[in-house]
């Protein structure tokens, strides 16, 4: 008699433990594939979480292990190989980070690479100071249409593609309060005094235009334009135009300042000239 009331007992408390254990477990299902499923009776992944939804405030997510950046250092030392994608949050950075740690910069969630801990938020020129250092390759940046590219080759351009026979290439206006051109004697040589510029820029033809469709793509706006023709003006001053790697041409319009200057010097000294001459004939009336 003691000893059935022990077995029923025992049965009782057995049940009981199953009971709980099955409610414990009643989320976590294991599929036959050798998937774990919570809250889903049939994963689609190795692990395949599904929120309870209903509707109660309960929080939903996951929570991956949280620990500060000296204690990551700390536990570094005992990672075993094969332990790749490894994830932690960091939640402080060390105080005196070695190199395993040394991209635990902030609060975040990292991972364990094999080498050192790699922050899970990917660095970009958006999201992180610092160089881009990955070798010839091109960078652009598009908002809405208007793009900002820098070339592999160190060249920048805006609006457009960059020529590489330019640092920076506008496809537009540039507006600026001042600009400064390098013209210091110690990084010039051979310097040589222009002569008889006005026989050189009464070559030049000075026209209005508009641009055409293809000029208005390159940043060109819908208002009259004054200015030269590249090819006519390649005839005459052939350093101060540029062919693009699309083959159009372009005047540096800057390197004509001095010779219109020589030239107004020029013409100041014919009038003084003739001045002088003028007052030696009133004289000699």
């Amino acid at each position: 008699m003691k000893n059935s009331i022990f077995l029923q007992k025992e049965h009782s408390a057995v049940f009981r433990l199953c009971l709980i254990g099955s409610i414990s477990i009643s989320s976590l299902m294991f599929s036959q594939a050798g998937r774990i499923g919570i809250n889903t009776p049939n994963p689609k992944a190795t692990l395949d979480i599904t929120a309870k939804t209903d509707g109660t405030s309960a929080a939903e997510g996951l929570m991956i292990p949280r620990l500060t950046g000296d204690q990551i250092q700390t536990m570094t030392a005992s990672i075993q190989p094969g332990t790749e994608s490894l994830m932690i949050y960091a939640t402080a950075v060390p105080a005196s980070p070695t190199a395993k740690v040394s991209k635990i910069t902030q609060p975040g969630y990292y991972f364990w690479n094999g080498n050192g801990w790699e922050s899970m938020v990917s660095s970009n020129i958006y999201t992180a100071d610092g160089s881009i250092t990955t070798p010839l390759a091109a960078r652009n940046v598009d908002l809405n249409g208007k793009n900002l590219v820098f070339s592999g080759n160190g060249s920048v351009g805006i609006g457009t593609a960059p020529s590489a026979s330019a640092k920076l290439d506008v496809a537009g206006t540039i507006k600026a309060s001042a600009i400064d051109y390098n013209s210091d004697e110690r990084l010039k040589q051979n310097i040589t005094s222009i002569q008889s510029s006005g026989e050189v820029l009464g070559k030049l033809r000075p026209v209005s235009y508009f641009w055409n469709e293809k000029g208005k793509k390159k940043g060109g706006n819908a208002q009259l334009q004054y200015g030269l023709v590249a090819q006519e003006v390649e005839k005459v001053l052939p350093n101060i135009v540029s062919t693009d790697n699309e083959g159009y041409k372009s005047v540096n319009y800057n390197e004509l300042i001095p010779l219109l200057l020589q030239t107004v010097q020029e013409q100041d000294k014919k009038i003084t000239e003739l001045q002088k001459e003028i007052q030696l004939l009133k004289k000699t009336k």
